[in-house]
């Protein structure tokens, strides 16, 4: 009877061994194929964007609802990593947003911030084309005052080089021998000035050419005296 027992303890222990055994194995199978199910699941999942379009798995998109500014990343068939874009405020009042696109307004009464832009930039495109005109002409009469500043002056010059000057102007400087500059002397106006002809006292008796001299006559009591 204890053999008997000895043999039956033996082989639920085999047995009990064995089924560990098994159990860890199925269990490892299990894992692995859970997580390549679950791999092939998240490689599977996808999202879905606000039009109803199928989004694969780390794409961009715009999730379901009514902001077209809202932007997500599809992890996993989820919405993750989302943000906001921030739109400039249109300068009419009365903005309305236009369906179905992000930072897009219209204004009902007419003033257009698009069309506001515009004409800005063709105001200032305009000022700017006439200011430059503006800069042309007054460079291209500046330089025509120039040339005919230029020219009278010329004018000016040449009569004055064609005009009569006194004598005493055209005489260069005499240098002498030492090198000192000496200057000529003041032009000469007759009966003017110092240096005028005086007439003189007496009239000289009137000279005939090839008119003999006078008789030589010696003085009889200078002569005696001597």
């Amino acid at each position: 009877m204890l053999l008997s027992f000895w043999a039956f303890f033996y082989w639920m222990t085999l047995c009990c061994s064995q089924g560990k055994e098994l159990q860890e194995y199925f269990s490892s199978i299990m894992k692995k194929s859970g997580s390549q199910k679950l791999r092939r699941m998240i490689r599977e999942a996808v999202c879905y964007d606000i039009n109803g379009n199928k989004v694969q798995h780390g794409e961009p998109f715009v999730p379901e609802g009514n902001d077209f500014c809202y932007h997500c990343k599809c992890l996993s068939g989820q919405a993750g990593q989302c943000f906001t874009t921030e739109c400039a405020v249109p300068t009419c009042e009365d903005y309305k947003a236009v369906p179905g696109k992000c930072c897009a307004y219209t204004c009902p009464s007419g003033v257009n911030s698009e069309a506001a832009e515009l004409a800005i930039i063709i105001s200032l495109s305009v000022g700017l084309v006439l200011l430059l005109i503006l800069l042309v002409f007054v460079i291209d009469r500046n330089r025509k005052k120039n040339q005919r500043n230029r020219r009278r002056s010329e004018v000016l010059e040449q009569s004055q080089n064609l005009r009569p000057r006194p004598l005493n102007n055209r005489l260069a400087v005499i240098e002498e021998e030492n090198g000192d500059g000496i200057e000529p002397p003041p032009p000469y106006t007759p009966g003017r000035g110092r240096y005028s002809i005086r007439k003189p006292h007496y009239a000289s008796p009137p000279f005939t050419p090839n008119e003999p001299p006078p008789p030589y006559e010696i003085d009889s009591r200078e002569a005696t005296d001597v």
